[in-house]
């Protein structure tokens, strides 16, 4: 019967009488008009999906053949394709395991065409969903898909590609939560029941999780990774040799359609979603972090710095061989991956403070790199881990960040200065209770933090001296703080410094008083000034007051152009007069510094001359 119908389709079409059709259903034909022909099938369909498999399904091969022809299948009116597909998917049922065609031709356009139907579910206000819902839920559990594999490779894999493609590209959000896992379960047994993955499947279920984290197919892609990670591994691991190693052009199947940086970021999203997918794939990139080429290390450093920052990563514990490679790109050629490795360190001491004993050796060997970029990436990187977490660091790196107080350069000494501020600021203002032995030593460290600062008040260079003098009182002496409680704790601070630092903290008010005294000179000879005599001190009291700043020469241009804004803006001379009086105190000064620098320039946008103007009122 089946080979007779294969060869006689228009025969079986004009003979009504040699198709069975189920009970009560009147023969269908394509001579019917549109309405009949949707009124036939429809009670074909309702009487299909209530016989069971024990019927002898061979009585159905006839109906099955004759529904399968494209004058129903590919009808010009869509609900008379839905229906048929419909009740063809419920013959394949009766049929299961079993197929009724026998024919790849016609095997391959059916299914084409149930994907063609099935991805009209996309809108969910259309008012035959329910009906496409049936024919979605009758494919997946009976596993229709599957009589792909009575096909050649090449077809095949042209329908199972087709089917993922249409599975992501129509499902969304607005889609529930049964059409979700009729989806995965279809794509599943495609996976599962498969020989291996095409690297044209592997793409596309790839190219979703590139997708922005909130894309409904990137969260369908994610689970049907959870659901086949150990099918899917050894694909991945082979795909990756391709790209990676460079070994697509070595082979004769096609190769992957993803460049290196997408199969990298993909490798990053692999491993959140099922980390066992990657087994294989990731002591591979040991190799990766050896090539000569700096552009390949710094693109494998951006996925395993990635992956081992991950809060709840122990790839560090699971492979130590690949950890240790990784940390040898600390002492890397490139400054740039030294630089970015050093970045790194903050990050992954935050996320797992417990790796401070691998990173520490790497740390101190930064600490004297040969490049400033690295030196000053250094102290940014003990700061950040500090201001989250103190006790994620210990006394020796505290003591990397005061050796680099003491560099050669202004921008790492300014940078590790201002950390070490900050850290004994907010160790004042929040002090926690050591729970260990090295909490103990770490805190004795920071306590001591004020003696190392104030200690490089001795150097001759203005820059750091104003510096000192700023951390001092927004760090160390918070001048924010209430006059009561600021009192209190300049008393406390000064009795528990050492000689030197003492020293440097009676030069600072020294200094104050000497620039203060200056400056209410200047004030006095406003509107006073005449005479060359006059003229001669005014000029004193600028050089005298340049000789504060680093760059004499040009402070003195600065507080000249001061001294004739003064002259013609009272208010502002007002202010200046309040800053200098005995009696201000710190609110009134920072209420005065605030009224002067709104009308010298824009904070937003300082000038050299607002800078160095806002210097001296600070250091008054």
């Amino acid at each position: 019967m089946s080979r007779r119908n294969k060869g006689g389709a228009k025969q079986a079409d004009e003979r009504d009488y040699d198709i069975t059709y189920p009970p009560n259903v009147k023969p269908i034909s394509a001579s019917l008009n549109t309405e009949e022909l949707y009124t036939r099938l429809k009670n074909c369909c309702k009487q299909l999906s209530e016989l069971s498999q024990d019927v002898t399904n061979i009585l159905y091969q006839p109906l099955a053949w004759h529904l399968s022809e494209p004058a129903f299948l590919s009808h010009k009116d869509r609900k008379v394709q839905l229906l048929t597909a419909c009740a063809l998917a419920d013959i394949l049922r009766i049929f299961a395991p079993d197929e009724p065609f026998q024919d790849a031709i016609r095997i391959r356009t059916i299914l084409n065409q149930f994907i063609v139907i099935i991805s009209r579910i996309k809108d969910t206000n259309n008012p035959s969903f329910d009906r496409y819902f049936y024919l979605l839920e009758a494919v997946s559990q009976v596993k229709t898909f599957n009589i792909v594999w009575s096909l050649d490779e090449k077809s095949s894999q042209d329908v199972i590609e087709n089917l993922f493609d249409m599975v992501f590209k129509t499902y969304s959000s607005e889609h529930s939560n049964k059409v979700r896992s009729y989806f995965l379960d279809l794509l599943q047994h495609m996976i599962v029941e498969s020989d291996s993955v095409s690297q044209p499947v592997l793409d596309i279920i790839l190219q979703q999780l590139l997708l922005a984290a909130g894309d409904a197919s990137r969260s369908l892609a994610a689970d049907l990774v959870r659901r086949t990670a150990g099918v899917l591994a050894s694909c991945i691991n082979t795909m990756f040799d391709q790209i990676a190693f460079g070994l697509q052009e070595h082979t004769d199947e096609a190769g992957s359609v993803l460049t290196q940086d997408q199969m990298y970021e993909c490798i990053i999203e692999l491993y959140d979603i099922s980390p066992g997918v990657l087994t294989t794939t990731l002591p591979q990139l040991e190799i990766k972090l050896k090539v000569p080429e700096l552009k390949e290390r710094l693109r494998v450093f951006k996925v395993l710095s990635t992956i081992f920052c991950k809060k709840d990563s122990n790839l560090a514990e699971e492979n130590k061989p690949l950890w240790k490679c990784f940390l040898g790109r600390f002492r890397d050629i490139s400054a740039m991956v030294r630089k970015e490795m050093t970045s790194f360190a903050a990050r992954c001491l935050i996320a797992h403070p417990e790796l401070l004993p691998d990173l520490e050796p790497e740390l101190v060997g930064r600490n004297v790199d040969p490049d400033e970029s690295v030196r000053l990436e250094l102290a940014s990187t003990i700061v950040t881990v500090a201001k989250r977490n103190l006790y994620a660091i210990n006394a020796n790196i505290l003591g990397l960040l005061v050796q680099r107080s003491r560099d050669t350069k202004w921008k790492v000494r300014s940078e590790a200065c201002l950390g070490l501020g900050l850290i004994y600021k907010r160790s004042q203002h929040n002090p926690v209770a050591p729970s260990t032995p090295e909490h103990t030593e770490l805190l004795e460290a920071v306590n001591n933090v004020k003696n190392q600062l104030l200690g490089l008040y001795r150097c001759e260079n203005n820059d750091d001296r104003i510096l000192i003098e700023r951390i001092f009182c927004t760090s160390l002496v918070p001048y924010s703080l209430g006059e009561v409680e600021r009192m209190e704790r300049l008393l406390a601070f000064q009795s528990a410094l050492d000689e030197c630092a003492s020293k440097c903290l009676n030069q600072i008010f020294q200094i104050q008083s000497r620039v203060r005294y200056h400056l209410q000179a200047l004030l006095r000879f406003l509107g006073n000034a005449e005479g060359s005599q006059a003229n001669h001190q005014v000029k004193t009291c600028v050089q005298s007051l340049a000789g504060f700043f680093p760059e004499a020469n040009r402070a003195q241009e600065h507080l000249k152009k001061l001294y004739v804004q003064l002259q013609s803006d009272k208010q502002m001379s007002k202010n200046l007069d309040v800053l200098v009086s005995p009696q201000c105190t710190c609110k009134m000064a920072e209420n005065a510094i605030r009224a002067v620098c709104v009308r010298i320039g824009d904070g937003l946008n300082p000038t050299p001359y607002y800078e160095l103007i806002r210097t001296l009122l600070e250091r008054v």
